[in-house]
């Protein structure tokens, strides 16, 4: 079983081995956009290594995710979303790639990521609804 720890291990080695990539694809290229994108996975490693910079329950549904998620569709949806971030995607968190993750794995994932991204999805509407309120807009029912 997949512990919080090695989830949130595991990421942080994906952004420093795709920053490792679009180094090299940046020198090769003379590219300031791989540069960049470099640059943003960087900062997504270091928060990643940070202790509770995740949220459990995000670490948890990741986790969840490598136990019982297919192998090969794991891989593919997340070279795919390492690939974007810099170019399609620019998260500010690495919260915010796994939300990505899940979403691009949906509906094969486990129970507990399944929990999670609709919890996430509530969370995001209350936000919405409490400022339309506080903008005097009426309330959506």
């Amino acid at each position: 079983m997949t512990t919080r720890e090695e989830a949130a291990e595991a990421l942080a080695g994906q952004f420093s081995d795709t920053a490792d990539w679009r180094r090299r694809v940046a020198e090769e290229h003379d590219s300031s956009a791989n540069k960049q994108a470099a640059e943003l996975l960087e900062r997504l490693q270091a928060m990643a290594e940070a202790p509770d910079s995740i949220p459990v329950n995000a670490l948890d549904a990741l986790a969840s995710t490598y136990d019982e998620g297919e192998p090969y569709t794991l891989s593919e949806a997340t070279s795919e979303i390492m690939r974007a971030i810099g170019f399609r995607s620019f998260p500010n968190s690495p919260q915010r790639v796994i939300d990505d993750l899940l979403h691009a794995l949906m509906p094969n994932v486990s129970t507990q990521a399944a929990i999670y991204l609709i919890s996430r999805k509530e969370a995001a509407r209350a936000v919405a609804e409490q400022a339309r309120m506080a903008e005097g807009r009426p309330a959506n029912i």
